[in-house]
């Protein structure tokens, strides 16, 4: 199996996490869906900076695939002291670029599209698309203020309709994702990232009960429903 190198561009990010221009060591960088392209960090819960990966294709411009959806995620933090947007050096970008098993795709096309294509490429010629291996995030770990969040262990086949069968699903389905984070890592995650485009309301005790904080529809950060889970622990 080839691999992607993906853990080498988080090893620029936490020099740059260390760095002097965040004046604060006390952060914790969270792998959002184990995604190169966004990198959230949140620290002391009430504050929170986003890295901003630059476009592998032309290191001079900064972008988001999913434009719409940060600038959701960022209204739900309007409230909170202190939001920064920090451009990650295009040294990122640049050493990304010697590890050309990363299948690279338009930020025009739609997420549908890209994965579709992602998935042809990791099952015909054996290219990992823009994710992470279990052995990655062990060795991400080592860098020291790290945390990954858990994601869904199977969302793909679940239906979120409001069920007493749904519900027993997504409680044993989200059970044996936390079982896979001890079993491959040794600890069980702190966060829960919803899968884009999901909703699943409904859902909000079982997390409450099992996560210090998670996100709500469609990828947004319901920040006051997280802040108010970790106080309620």
């Amino acid at each position: 199996m080839k691999s992607s190198g993906f853990w080498k561009t988080l090893k620029e990010a936490e020099i740059a996490l260390k760095g002097p221009s965040l004046g604060n060591e006390n952060h914790h960088l969270i792998v959002s869906g184990l995604s190169r392209k966004n990198i959230w960090m949140f620290h002391e819960v009430s504050h929170l900076d986003i890295f901003k990966f630059q476009k592998i294709a032309n290191p001079d411009e900064d972008c988001y695939i999913w434009d719409d959806a940060v600038k959701s995620q960022l209204k739900g933090f309007r409230y909170l002291d202190g939001i920064h947007i920090i451009a990650v050096s295009p040294a990122i970008a640049e050493a990304s670029q010697e590890h050309e098993n990363i299948l690279r795709y338009p930020d025009w096309e739609t997420v549908p599209e890209s994965t579709s294509e992602l998935h042809k490429k990791w099952f015909a010629e054996g290219i990992a698309y823009d994710f992470m291996s279990w052995n990655d995030l062990d060795h991400v770990l080592g860098f020291g203020n790290v945390a990954v969040a858990m994601h869904g262990y199977d969302h793909r086949k679940f239906n979120f309709t409001l069920s007493d069968e749904n519900i027993q699903k997504f409680t044993e389905e989200t059970e044996k994702g936390i079982e896979l984070f001890r079993k491959r890592l040794g600890f069980k995650p702190s966060l829960y990232v919803w899968p884009y485009n999901e909703e699943c309301y409904w859902a909000d005790a079982l997390l409450k009960k099992k996560f210090e904080m998670y996100t709500i529809g469609k990828g947004r950060l319901d920040a006051r429903k997280a802040i108010e889970s970790v106080q309620s622990n």
